[in-house]
């Protein structure tokens, strides 16, 4: 199940099928299970998953706290392939895979919240898929500021009108369900 994360990211849809299909060996435990199949950058929604006790409640709260449209889900997608935020900068830094210090992040776009080294993002960014392969921002611009401090190459995205995991059976994942 963890080449279904590495496939999606890849955008290898035979392969995230098979994975699916069950002809991938699962892990047995549930520790295992969790650090198997959740990447890194998923690990911060992960954590916020488990504060919740059902997956209604958390699917309610990401979609409120991420400014995410009805229905959302969860893919890894990479910094590279995403355009059309509200800033150039950001749109170049993000092109060019660019690691941003806070003081670069803050004078693209400022503070919400304080911007920290090695921060999670929590809350997946919203994208909708261009016809070129890329992915137009709808809301995330200082998730994706904190990705680029991180050094992070992907960001969990809720793909607008595309195929990914929805925040239900995400979520079902982490409690191991």
């Amino acid at each position: 199940l963890n080449k279904i994360w590495d496939n999606q990211a890849s955008g290898d849809q035979a392969a995230v099928d098979a994975a699916n299909a069950g002809k991938l060996k699962a892990p047995t435990t549930i520790n295992t299970v969790q650090n198997a199949l959740i990447p890194k950058e998923l690990q911060p929604l992960a954590e916020e998953a488990q504060k919740f006790n059902t997956a209604e409640e958390f699917e309610k709260h990401i979609m409120n706290n991420g400014n995410l449209g009805k229905s959302p889900g969860v893919q890894l997608i990479n910094l590279k392939k995403i355009v059309n935020t509200d800033y150039p900068e950001l749109d170049a830094a993000l092109k060019s895979g660019k690691k941003l210090s806070i003081e670069e992040a803050e004078n693209i776009v400022s503070e919400t919240d304080p911007y920290k080294k090695g921060q999670p993002i929590k809350y997946p960014i919203e994208v909708t898929k261009t016809p070129d392969g890329e992915y137009s921002l709808r809301a995330g611009n200082h998730r994706l500021a904190q990705a680029l401090i991180n050094g992070q190459k992907f960001i969990p995205a809720n793909i607008i009108g595309n195929n990914r995991m929805s925040l239900i059976d995400f979520y079902n994942q982490v409690k191991a369900k």
